[in-house]
This record gives structure tokens, C-alpha cells and sequence, in this order.
């Protein structure tokens, strides 16, 4: 597979520095073969002839399209090096100690998820630039073997794996592993929800939001389309020409999510042929499958126990919805063995012999605790600036209210936000320091992203 990723940078960078001499080349030979007797299959990776290939965007160029996917196929060429790398090393025993070995394992486990979020991206620039499907399928299928490989969600958008799913109708069994990997970090996304319902499938833990704004009229379309398939299909090609036929919106930006829904109610798009955001083709490129769209919107009603008895002060501090479990983890603190305590909530940020004489540190368990909170979702963690446009995500926790960002200083690699209301003043936590924070953008004054698995 390397070998084969290298062969296409290789020949995509050739076609980038001498387009014309190349495609003078293949016409030549193509006119030669086509007076002879012999069939000839002419395959240059990415490369197709410029008169066969029809932009399914046409708002942008072919070349400024080309430039972003080259450049992301280098990106995960270096990710499959640094899966090689890091195995040999581990295999070979050259770690230092349990935690160097650990740390190169989650590093593989970490280059394999991005692979998945590159590969996104090179799906949506090869769509956009009119690749055949068949192509578009072998690139997804790649992505899916990254699936079995990876027990994390490294800022690939678990939605869109899901809905290429659909629309490709392949990988549907690898879904569980998706939603396992969602379920733990309690990551919300109703449009998410809605096609884990449709495939049959069910979460442990389900959303009350949606991850992007921008979906929430799809919430209209699937009420509608479970009693009039006509007015649902109307409702979806209204919402897409108005909002989404303009040249505000970024090129390549294709809404596989909502194809894969209409798909699954067979709604009426042929209206949609020509909008740049919506994927028809692709969402007519299969009919096999038969999905269960009446179970999308089957949740469990959710009910919220307010109130955090064991330390009053953080229900101004964290938003209602985490208040019970919040409270069952200061409760069992104070009632579990150490050891147990730390086993129910996985807190292996220290090896076990560093624990000992911590367990009664009161910065220890404010590292404990605050790691908590991120692993229930209310904290956002992250390492890298890209990923700052998620964090918007995290002030719907407060509703209506005015909040501001803080974040919590726990000397790590990683940048620990959550939203508050602004009424809230607090400069620290069971220990850890708590940063006002002006400008998010201000957050790369403190650390330089590491990016041994994702180097330009």
C-alpha cells in the first residue's frame, strides 16, 4: 500500500510540473493504440484525460483543487512511513521503557486516524474534481481498513465516514467500531445518531445537539419524510438552493451526511443534479441495500438530575447535563479503593508506581479530575490549532447563555478549554490553575505542536 501511495505522489507530482508535455504524451499514445488491433488500459493514478473529466464544482479551478490533494496524499504517504517506523521500533524493542513503548504505540494508533481524516479530504478533492466513483471506492476502502486499525477519533468527522458508507454501501459491519470509539469519548452529533439508527444499529450513549449548525434543518426533512416523502423532498431541495447554491460556501464542500439520509428515504433530488454541496451523483451510485429510516429519530428520552451535593461551587462551573455523573465521581473518590477508583475511570496518565503517595494530592486528583471532564465531553481536549474550529461546539452545553472560554494549565502537550458563563469567576480547581482566555488564537504562545505523525 505504501509502495503504491508513493507511485501516485510521484507520478501527480510529474503531471504538476509538465501538465501539457503529459497529456501530449498519453493523446500519442492513445491515437497510436486506437489504429492497431491491440487493447491498451492506460491507467496514471489520479491522472485522466482533461477532455473526459468533468469538475462536479465548477466554481474552482482544476489546479488549485490538484494542489490541496497533492498535497494531502504526501501527508498521508508520511503517515504510513511513520506506521512503519513506529512498529519496527517497537517490534525491534529499541523503547527505553513501558512508557516510550506505549507512547510509539499511541503514536501508530494516532497515524492511522489521520490517514482517515486525509482520506476524507482526498475523497472530497477527488469528487470534486470528477474522479470516476469506482476510484473514489478504492480510496474509502483504504480508509476502512484504517477503521480495524485505530481505537481513536484523531479530528476525523465520524459522520462522513458513516454516510460514504452508505452512499458506497460498503463497511456498514466496521460501524460498530465507530460508534464504540464515539460512545467513549461521549461525542455529540445528532446527524450522527440518525444514520447509526437508520443502519440498525444503537448507541450507548446518544446526542441532544448537532455537531454543525448547519445540519439542523435535516431534523425537519427526516420528521417530514416519515409521513410525506413528497413534502420531505421538497423541504430538502428548497433548504439546499437556498442555502447552499452560493459562492460564499468553500468549494469541495459536500454534504454526504444529507445524501445519505435522502438516499435511505429514497426521497425525489433530482432537482439537485447541478448544486455544488450536494453529492448526487454518488447518492445514485448504489440501491442495493435496504436501511431502516423509520428508526431514525428513536431515542431514549434523556432526563438530567441536577445538582452536585458533593461540591456545590461546580454547578455554576459545569453545565447540568454533566452534574450526576460529576457527582458520582467525587462520591466515589471518597468511597472507592485508589486502585479501584482509578480502574472504573481510567486514569493511566501515570504509570502505577507514580502514584504512590499522590493519592491524597490535591493537584494530582484536580489532574484526575479534570481529565474526567474531558472524557465525558463537557472539556474540550486538543493539540493542535486546526482542530480550534470544533471548540465552538462546546458552548451549546449553556444554551442561551453568555459564556467565555478558560483553560485549564495541566503542563501536558494538550490545551484543555471548556465554556462558562461569563458570571463565573474562578482562578483555580482542586489544584489546577484556571487562564482567562481573550483569543483563542492566542493558545500557541504556550506549546509548539509535536506533529510526528503528521508532518508537511
Amino acid at each position: 500500500m505504501l509502495y503504491r501511495e508513493m507511485t501516485e505522489t510521484f507520478m501527480i507530482e510529474l503531471f504538476e510540473k509538465h501538465r501539457q508535455d503529459c497529456m501530449d504524451l498519453v493523446q500519442k499514445v492513445l491515437d497510436e493504440v486506437s489504429q492497431s488491433d491491440t487493447h491498451c488500459d492506460i491507467s496514471i493514478g489520479l491522472i485522466e484525460l482533461e477532455e473526459t473529466r468533468k469538475m462536479r464544482d465548477k466554481r474552482c479551478t482544476k489546479e488549485e483543487v490538484e494542489k490541496e490533494l497533492f498535497s494531502e496524499i504526501k501527508r498521508v504517504n508520511k503517515c504510513f512511513k511513520n506506521i512503519e517506523e513506529f512498529t519496527k521500533y517497537v517490534e525491534d524493542k529499541r523503547y527505553k521503557d513501558e512508557y516510550d513503548k506505549n507512547d510509539k504505540l499511541s503514536l501508530i494508533d494516532t497515524n492511522h486516524s489521520s490517514i482517515i481524516r486525509r482520506k476524507l479530504d482526498i475523497i472530497r478533492y477527488k469528487y470534486t474534481l470528477g474522479v470516476e466513483l469506482s476510484e473514489l471506492r478504492e480510496e474509502y476502502l483504504v480508509l476502512l481498513d484504517q477503521v480495524d486499525k485505530t481505537s481513536y477519533n484523531f479530528g476525523f468527522r465520524d459522520c462522513s465516514v458513516l454516510a460514504l458508507g452508505i452512499l458506497f454501501e460498503e463497511g456498514i459491519e466496521k460501524f460498530e467500531k465507530l460508534i464504540s470509539i464515539m460512545d467513549r469519548v461521549k461525542k455529540h452529533d445528532l446527524m450522527y445518531d440518525y444514520i447509526v439508527n437508520a443502519c440498525g444499529f444503537k448507541r450507548k450513549f446518544y446526542s441532544d445537539v448537532f455537531w454543525d449548525d448547519d445540519f439542523e434543518f435535516m431534523k425537519e426533512v427526516i420528521e417530514l419524510a416519515q409521513k410525506d416523502k413528497e413534502q420531505a423532498s421538497k423541504k430538502l431541495v428548497y433548504h439546499f438552493k437556498t442555502n447552499w447554491n452560493d459562492s460564499t460556501r468553500p468549494y469541495g464542500n459536500w454534504l454526504w451526511d444529507c445524501a445519505a439520509i435522502s438516499k435511505m428515504f429514497k426521497l425525489d433530488d433530482s432537482e439537485l443534479k447541478d448544486n455544488p454541496h450536494y453529492p448526487y451523483e454518488l447518492a445514485h451510485y448504489k440501491n442495493e441495500m435496504e436501511f431502516m429510516p423509520e428508526k431514525m429519530l428513536d431515542f431514549p428520552k434523556e432526563t438530567y438530575k441536577k445538582g452536585i451535593p458533593e461540591y456545590p461551587r461546580l454547578e455554576k462551573l459545569i453545565p447540568a447535563k454533566f452534574h450526576e455523573i460529576t457527582n458520582n465521581f467525587l462520591n466515589d473518590y471518597k468511597k472507592l479503593d485508589y486502585d479501584e477508583f482509578c480502574e472504573k475511570y481510567e486514569l493511566d496518565w501515570l504509570e502505577p508506581d507514580e502514584y504512590v503517595g499522590q493519592e491524597e494530592d490535591l493537584e494530582t486528583f484536580g489532574v484526575n479530575f479534570i481529565l474526567f471532564l474531558s472524557d465525558i465531553g463537557y472539556i474540550f481536549q486538543f493539540d493542535k490549532l486546526d482542530d480550534l474550529e470544533e471548540v465552538e461546539f462546546y458552548k451549546k452545553f449553556w444554551g442561551r447563555k453568555k459564556v467565555r472560554p478558560i483553560h485549564f494549565q495541566l503542563n501536558s502537550d494538550c490545551y484543555y478549554i471548556a465554556y462558562v458563563p461569563k458570571s463565573v469567576k474562578l482562578k483555580s480547581i482542586f489544584g489546577v490553575k484556571i487562564e482567562e482566555v481573550k483569543d483563542l488564537k492566542e493558545l500557541d504562545q504556550y506549546q509548539e505542536y509535536l506533529g510526528q505523525f503528521d508532518n508537511e
